[in-house]
C-alpha cells in the first residue's frame, strides 16, 4: 500500500516551471509519458525529448508546450473536447460537477472517500491519466474549501 503523500509513485520526477507562451500562466513540467498518454496516434509519435509543461489555465487553448517551442493545443488531446475543467479525477472518471453536487447535497462526499480508498490501495494512475501528471486529491480539497467559503458568505 502506498502512503497518501506518495500516492502515484515511489519516485517523483524533478519539477520544472515555465510560463505558458500564450497566456503566461506559470506551468509545471510533466513527464514525456504523461504527454504521450494524452495524445492520440500519430501525434504521440512526434514528441521530442525536451521538457514538456501542462498549462492548467482554463481559458488557455494550449495543453502542453516544450522548452523548444513545440505547442500542443488542448483540442488535440484525447479528452480535448471535455474542456480543461470538466474532470476532477481522471483515474476514476469523477467530474467536478459530480463532486460539487455531492457537496451541495450535504450528505458528504462519497467520491472523495472512494478516491482516497483507491489511492491508498495503489490503484491510481495520476501520472498518466491526469494531463497535469499530478494527483487529484489536492483539487478535491481546493473545491471543498471554495464550497465552504461560498456557503459561509450566503
Amino acid at each position: 500500500m502506498k502512503p497518501m503523500s506518495d500516492c502515484c509513485s515511489s519516485s517523483k520526477p524533478q519539477i520544472f516551471r515555465s510560463s505558458c507562451p500564450l497566456c503566461k500562466h506559470e506551468c509545471k513540467s510533466v513527464t514525456l509519458a504523461t504527454v504521450q498518454h494524452h495524445l492520440p496516434y500519430p501525434l504521440n509519435t512526434q514528441l521530442n525529448t525536451s521538457h514538456y509543461y501542462y498549462c492548467s489555465a482554463p481559458e488557455c487553448t494550449i495543453g502542453y508546450f516544450s522548452d523548444n517551442d513545440h505547442l500542443i493545443y488542448y483540442k488535440q488531446l484525447r479528452d480535448g473536447e471535455g474542456g480543461k475543467q470538466h474532470w476532477l479525477c481522471y483515474c476514476f472518471g469523477i467530474s467536478r460537477e459530480q463532486f460539487l453536487q455531492e457537496l451541495a447535497s450535504l450528505s458528504g462526499s462519497q467520491a472523495k472517500a472512494f478516491v482516497i480508498e483507491q489511492t491508498r490501495a495503489g490503484h491510481c494512475s495520476c501520472e498518466t491519466r491526469n494531463p497535469s501528471g499530478q494527483c487529484c486529491l489536492a483539487e478535491f480539497k481546493h473545491l471543498e474549501s471554495n464550497h465552504k467559503l461560498s456557503n459561509n458568505r450566503s
